[in-house]
Parts: structure tokens; sequence; C-alpha cells
């Protein structure tokens, strides 16, 4: 049967993609290709998509400087096949998402996409993911059907397997990556109840990431924010704590917190600061507000926030590290939420946010030159504008702002933002980034969910003097690709 699945999708891929090259390639029946020939069948049809290409530790000339305008469509070769399968077809037909991961199929390792030389480190970045056990929470004590009930969870326990599948195939074709960076909204919908440690631990993460059925994935850490849906359950955030001397796999010390993250050998240092941005959140100071609970009270006020920002401050201005990255549960800037961008000052505001927060974090982060700011909560994947016209604080010129917040459920509402604030977004189906970083590069690619290839490349540097690039394959994704359409003909 696998082998049939593959073989049908490389007849459809060869149909399509030969017609519009007019080439002239000579494929065997699928019994052929059945009976052994799908890898030179397939390495024949890519050779003639994707010519030959030298490995590189360069980004691609084509690509321009974030805050300026990228060239009109050009008709050169994109940096490497992009086939786009639509999220809602991908998942009527399973079988060719999981068999498709053949490395005939997949750019391999010595692809110039990939290929950052000797001395590179991956890192798996998800986010909004725990949705697998999330039904059995709904209706019990502190988290009522009312307020948060009907949120796709079923749905979106069928996506989450989907996304750790193919989570779990990248990063074996990339030759394994290093650690997961989880950027909030660990259990949905409600966080975990205290002394929880084998119910939702266990079916949203343990028997999704780390099992047998994820190879490339089970033997990796799991480095974690919390998000709004953590913090509903009184003592929620202590058990996820506490479950970091239970199991050394699943980290979260403390509400925030710094690591240096695992590397390859000859691989750079990535220093990567964690922050608890709840109570930054103004709109949730409000009674009767589903968040507004025992955990978002106790932390509103300016010593733990202003506490946290200076030891935020503190710490990435000492650090010596390649790459220092700042990861939150909500976005600065993105197609959705944009708590970076839309600081109002008004008293009766959800922003500049409690305290001054989002103002103080935003320039802490651009005083010091952070390579990358990480978040979740908006359920799509966006590399937001920091460039944008009408930012309230002047962009830095180096660091980039990535949301990936779609690792159980993708939303095509969160991709509908305005145009010029964001420079990709997948148009809201599920996925994840992977990050690659070597001595001198910090290259972002996001994964959609029914794709194999990344659909967008983001590109920083060691050197805080570099520009960030994005590559002319972002503009080969879906952005706001649901955006004014029926619910029903898009993925949900």
């Amino acid at each position: 049967m696998r082998a049939l699945l593959i073989a049908a999708a490389v007849l459809l891929l060869c149909q399509s993609c030969i017609r519009a090259e007019d080439k002239d390639v000579s494929l065997s029946t699928a019994g052929d290709l059945v009976q052994g020939n799908i890898e030179g069948k397939v390495k024949q049809v890519l050779n003639i998509l994707r010519p030959a290409q030298a490995a590189t530790t360069t980004p691609q000339e084509t690509s321009a400087p974030i805050g300026t305008t990228l060239p009109p469509a050009t008709t050169k070769t994109p940096n490497y096949l992009n086939p786009i399968v639509n999220a809602k077809k991908a998942s009527t037909n399973q079988p060719f998402v999981e068999q498709a991961g053949s490395p005939g199929l997949f750019p391999s390792t010595t692809n110039p996409a990939f290929n950052l030389g000797p001395g590179t480190s991956h890192y798996l970045v998800i986010g909004d993911w725990g949705r697998t056990a999330a039904t059995q929470s709904i209706g019990i004590d502190q988290c009522s059907v009312k307020d948060y009930g009907g949120n796709n969870d079923i749905q979106g326990r069928l996506q989450q397997a989907e996304t750790a599948q193919l989570a779990d195939q990248v990063c074996g074709l990339l030759g394994g990556c290093q650690a997961v960076i989880g950027t909030g909204d660990n259990f949905y919908q409600c966080g975990v109840y205290p002394g929880d440690t084998t119910n939702r631990f266990q079916q949203d993460w343990a028997q999704i990431y780390q099992t047998p059925k994820t190879p490339n994935l089970q033997g990796l850490t799991w480095y974690n924010v919390f998000g709004n849906h953590d913090i509903v359950i009184n003592g929620s955030v202590e058990a996820q704590i506490a479950y970091t001397s239970t199991n050394p796999k699943w980290q979260i010390p403390s509400n925030y917190f710094l690591v240096d993250l695992p590397t390859v050998t000859g691989g750079p240092k990535i220093r990567a600061f964690f922050v608890d941005a709840n109570p930054f959140i103004a709109s949730y100071n409000v009674t009767g507000q589903k968040y507004n609970k025992a955990y978002y009270q106790a932390h509103l006020n300016a010593a733990y926030i202003d506490g946290q920002i200076s030891w935020l401050t503190n710490n990435l201005a000492a650090s010596t590290a390649d790459y220092n990255i700042v990861i939150g549960h909500y976005p600065l800037f993105g197609s959705a939420s944009q708590y970076g961008f839309d600081q109002t000052g008004t008293a009766t505001s959800p922003y500049p946010g409690n305290f001054n927060a989002w103002q103080k974090l935003l320039t802490t982060i651009y005083n010091n030159k952070a390579t990358a700011y990480l978040n979740g909560h908006d359920h799509v994947m966006t590399a937001g504008n920091p460039n944008q016209p009408g930012v309230p604080i002047p962009y830095n010129g180096h660091t980039v702002f990535l949301t990936s917040g779609a690792g159980s459920w993708g939303e095509p509402n969160d991709s509908c933002g305005p145009a010029n604030s964001y420079l990709y977004t997948n148009g809201g189906d599920g996925g994840f980034i992977i990050v690659s970083a070597n001595a001198t590069t910090f290259q972002s690619d996001f994964f959609v969910l029914g794709s194999l290839f990344s659909q967008c490349t983001i590109t920083a540097f060691a050197d805080k003097t570099k520009a960030p690039i994005i590559s002319d394959n972002c503009s080969l994704g879906q952005p706001n690709a649901c955006c004014n359409s029926p619910t029903d003909s898009c993925y949900r």
C-alpha cells in the first residue's frame, strides 16, 4: 500500500510538472515504480524541476533586507522546490502526507536550503499544541463549557498528531534536531490540575512526541513558556514547573528562565530567554474575564513585571552567546495580534500593557540586538514586519519576529491582518518552524501541514550589524488564503 501511494504521488507530481517544463521524461508504469524504481524516477523528476546547485553557507542573492521592497516576480528558479498542498486536501489523503517523506521526495541535506555546513544545529519551534486530551477537562471544576468549550479540540487533536508526524520526518531528514522550543498553550483549554502526571502530560505530550512513533523527536528536551490557556486552573503553572523534576525532557524550571540550548559539536552558542508575558496583557485585567484567574492576579504587579524586564535586560547585556533569542507566548508583530505595534497608551486600552510592559520588552530586545523573538498564541505561522508604517518604536534593523502557534489547530482568521503587518503568513494551516544555526547564520524555515517543503526562509545573522533577509520562496506561500472565505472551504 505504501508503495502504491508513493507511486501515485510521483505520477501526479510528474504529470503536472513535466507539462509545465515541456520536458520529455519517460516514466514507467505504476507497477514498475512499485517494483523498486521509485528513487531513480523521483530523482529524475526533481533534477528537472530543481537544477543542481553547489552547497553554500550564504543566503541567495535574490533575497531582500527586511524593510525593503522585494523585486517583482522573477522567472529565476526559487531557492528550492516548493510544492504547495492544500491542508484540507492533505487531511483527507493522510496516507500521502505520512508516506511522502522518503528521501527521494524531500530536499536532501546537501540542498543549499538546509546545508549551512558543519556545526549546524536544528531546533523545532512549535506552539499551541496540547489538545489531545483537552476535551477531558471541559466541564470539570474551573474549566466550564460556557467559557472554554467549542474550540475545535477534536479537530485539533487530529492535527496535533499530524503535525508531530511531519515534524518528526523533517527533523529526521535534516539529520536530527537538537531541542524543541515550545511557545506556550501547552495544555488546552485550561492547563493541568495539580498532581496530574499520568493524564495530560502523557496523552498530550509523552505519547505524541516522546515515543517510537516519532523517533526523531523522542529523545529531545522541550523548553517551554506558559500561555494564557496554561494559567486558568489554580496550580497549573506550578504543576508544569514541578514536572521538570519528574521528567528532565520537560523543562520549565521557573516562571521565567534562561538556558543555553543543546548544540552539535562545533555548533554556535544559543542563549534562550523564556519570559512570562501573561501578566503583561491588560485586557485580561477585567472582572469576569476568563483568564483573570488566581495566577494572573498574583503576578499583576510592578514588582513581578519590572523585575522580569530587569532580569532580561541585565542578562541580555551580559550574554556572550553567538545568538540571543527571546521566547514569549504573545506576538509583538504578525498577521493577527501585534503587541509591539498597537500601543495607544490609553489607560483602558489592552495596549501598551500593564505597567507599559510591551514597550519595555521591545525596547530591551532592540537595545541588546536579540537575534529573534519567538512566540505562539495566534494559531498561524507568521514572520512579523517590525518595520511597518506607524511602528511606535523604530526597528533596530537586526531582530526577526516569528510566530509558531499552529501546533494543533491552524486558524485561517489569524492570517487576515493588514498586509504590511507581516513578511509571510501561512494562511492559517497547521505547522511549525525549524531553526538552523551555525557560527554565522540563524535561519528559520516554515513548514506547513500538507507539504514536506519549507514555505518560507527568514535568515538572521550573528553579526549584529547585518539586517535579516527574506528569501524569494516566501512569496510562494498562501498568505490570507482563507480570508473572507466560507468557513467550510478552509481547513479548520
